[in-house]
């Protein structure tokens, strides 16, 4: 049995977001892409491309005393500048996807005395009753801009007791 703890969003956003930071640039860093964390300070001048992430959620439910389903949606944004490689987004964008693929670790991350680093559960992808992944194409979304964008999302289940 689990009680509710304060620092749950927290120690998810900030694993979430650890696991595409550490491992969005691999294999893809030839072009220098970096990943953007949602309500951080961000910088894309000069970038050639970049990674946005968001997560909404958590969502809770105590299913039964002590026991919690939480739920959580992962929307990442993919930015390339037109360049001469015309496949250049679906690379990027397949890269991500394979990301989503795997378990998310939570760990207790912080300062704080509850902040140990231990590993609090998993997130695993949900797949009844939704795309499993689902990937966009916005193409150009300014003709002013060189600018073409996609996104991917998925969603994810974390049960702890």
């Amino acid at each position: 049995m689990v009680n509710f703890n304060v620092n749950w969003d927290r120690w998810i956003k900030s694993s979430v977001a650890k696991h595409f930071n550490d491992e969005s640039l691999i294999g893809i860093n030839e072009n220098q892409t970096v990943l953007f964390i949602e309500g951080f300070e961000r910088n894309t001048d000069g970038k050639k491309d970049w990674i946005e992430f968001r997560l909404d959620g958590p969502y809770y439910e105590e299913t039964t005393k002590g026991h919690w389903k939480i739920e959580i949606e992962v929307n990442i944004l993919v930015v390339v500048n037109e360049q001469k490689n015309p496949y250049r987004p679906e690379y990027l964008k397949g890269r991500v996807v394979q990301l989503f693929t795997t378990c998310f670790d939570v760990f207790k991350y912080g300062e704080s005395e509850e902040d140990d680093n231990l590993k609090l559960g998993c997130f695993t992808l949900k797949t009844s009753g939704r795309e499993k992944i689902l990937t966009t194409n916005f193409g150009k979304v300014r003709p002013d801009t060189r600018q073409l964008q996609s996104s991917v999302e998925g969603h994810f289940v974390m049960y702890l007791d």
